[in-house]
């Protein structure tokens, strides 16, 4: 008997061990089987869900500006709402929670009838009091780790529902990209083998996070690679040049998700008038003989002086800053080894170098516009500009809050509330940025090709004109000189004949062969009218 009380323990533990290579094994292949991070994601909360036996496993991703959405959820409907495509507001996990998961980089967990929190191995809290952000930034990490649970947060779990919670941090590279969560409707307890087998897991999501990410950067510079190798084919296309730019302007805006768009060359040694393509619904010019381009904000981009740079932690972080506030940010620049970079204003309404040019904006529903200057090296060609309208958004949050946060307080029910917001600013990407960029690229060194030939051209061309006209002063002076050789030849024979006979005459009156009078007389009537008709052939 006692034999047998000792086998089972090591069998049961072989059994546990067991269950967690399974997972471990199981996860793993999930990872290389596959590279699509939401077939990951679901399958990671099925498999933690069936492994820890809780009620809910979900994996909450961190957005931009705090707020946070619900991408994977596997749920016991029977025992838990779902809550998978809600968001959640940013103070629902508040900076200084946050920056406690990078700082510490443990689990979190929270046992709602004890009213204690653990983080990493210990056990329960010795130091009373809320904790601040500052507190998080300044004191040591086993201070940090030693406190109760928030009595704000025991209220929001039990909201919810949640009677035990296990909270793990999920980073991509050192930043705190989400949360891998775990409810239970009523207490639990986890052995530390099952948690360390959990965090693994967790470590194995941050791989395919990493992996992810890099698929999906791959995918966008193909996609990306390809868009250029249309347009390119596009710019150097037969077709004349005032067709083949307005339709690549069009193929811009739609590969860049715009309403509409404009390109403006300036003028030149070539075309002394300016050249304007538009297409979709434009904004009113300055006045009949200025055009938009004529505005101080776009002349400072075509003189190269530098626009105020945006003090902003990354572009995403900006966006998000402007969706929620809309008296921020002016300028997002994406620099490029040319010197030329794409300026984005994402709310033209907060920018003062458009003031100018604003009204002329409000005939129409464009909110945001990208300027990206055509340069070659010194040399100002022009512009491309690209506007976006206002977009509606529309958002499912857990449970209706209140933003202002004088009035926070614990929600009373996490069901879907839908958020319905008019005229917001529409984003744009870091990878639609650089598509920009390349894309101007390619169309500054189209638009100078296409200068420098047709000066080559204009220049062919007076030369040709000019051998043309040697050709026709070659052919003159030779047909000239045919004529005066012609004229040369006809004379001196005509010449010749009178000459000949005046001298053969005057010969004759010299020597004085001559019999009589009369025939003296007749020889010198013969040599003057030979000298009449030398006279007449002359005049």
């Amino acid at each position: 008997m006692k034999g047998f009380m000792a086998k089972r323990p090591r069998s049961k533990l072989a059994e546990q061990s067991l269950t967690q290579g399974n997972l471990l094994h199981r996860m793993t292949n999930r990872i290389r089987q596959s590279l699509e991070l939401q077939e990951i994601l679901s399958a990671t909360v099925a498999e933690i869900q069936s492994f820890l036996g809780t009620d809910r496993v979900k994996i909450y991703r961190f957005q931009p500006d705090g707020t946070g959405v619900v991408i994977a959820e596997a749920t016991d409907l029977t025992r838990l709402p779902s809550l998978m495509g809600l968001y959640f507001p940013a103070t629902d996990i508040p900076a200084a929670s946050r920056e406690l998961f990078i700082k510490a980089r443990q689990r979190c967990i929270v046992d709602v009838p004890s009213q204690s929190v653990t983080l990493s191995r210990l056990e329960h809290p010795q130091t009373p009091g809320a904790l601040t952000l500052e507190d998080v930034q300044t004191l040591p990490i086993e201070a940090v780790l030693r406190r109760p649970v928030d009595p704000c947060h025991i209220k929001y779990l039990t909201a919810m529902g949640v009677q035990s919670s296990l909270v793990i941090p999920i980073f991509h590279r050192q930043d705190l990209w989400g949360l891998l969560v775990s409810h239970h409707a009523t207490p639990k307890q986890f052995s530390e083998k099952r948690l360390k087998t959990v965090q693994m897991v967790a470590d194995h999501v941050s791989i395919a996070i990493a992996q992810s990410q890099l698929l999906t950067n791959t995918r966008a510079k193909a996609d990306r690679e390809a868009i250029i190798n249309q347009i390119s084919t596009l710019l150097h296309s037969p077709m004349p040049i005032y067709e083949v730019l307005q339709l690549v302007l069009e193929q811009v805006v739609k590969v860049t998700g715009c309403a509409a768009g404009r390109l403006y060359l300036a003028s030149n040694e070539v075309d002394a008038m300016t050249q304007i393509y538009t297409t979709g619904q434009q904004p009113d010019d300055l006045s009949q003989d200025q055009p938009l381009e004529a505005a101080s904000f776009w002349q400072q981009l075509f003189t190269s002086v530098e626009l105020p740079p945006p003090s902003i932690e990354g572009l995403l972080d900006e966006w998000a800053e402007l969706n929620l506030e809309h008296d921020a940010l002016n300028y997002l620049t994406v620099e490029n080894p040319a010197g030329c970079s794409p300026r984005v204003v994402p709310d033209l309404y907060q920018e003062p170098l458009l003031e100018e040019v604003r009204s002329g904006f409000r005939s129409t529903h464009i909110r945001s516009l990208l300027v990206m200057p055509l340069r070659y090296g010194d040399l100002p060609l022009g512009c491309l500009t690209l506007f976006r309208d206002e977009i509606d958004t529309n958002i499912l949050w857990a449970g209706r809050f209140d933003p202002d946060e004088r009035n926070q307080r614990v929600r009373e029910s996490f069901a879907a509330w839908q958020e319905l917001k008019h005229g917001q600013v529409q984003q744009w990407t870091t990878n639609e940025l650089e598509l920009v960029r390349s894309l101007g690229t390619h169309l500054t060194m189209a638009i100078m090709q296409n200068r420098l030939y047709r000066c080559e051209r204009e220049q062919r061309i007076l030369v040709e004109m000019r051998n043309r006209e040697l050709n026709v002063a070659r052919t003159s002076a030779e047909e000239a000189s045919r004529l005066k050789s012609d004229f040369l030849s006809s004379t001196s024979h005509e010449l010749r004949t009178p000459l000949a006979s005046t001298l053969n005459y005057l010969e004759l009156l010299k020597q004085g062969l001559y019999d009589n009078p009369e025939e003296l007389q007749e020889y010198i009537n013969v040599a003057y009218h030979s000298a009449e008709n030398l006279v007449d052939i002359i005049n």
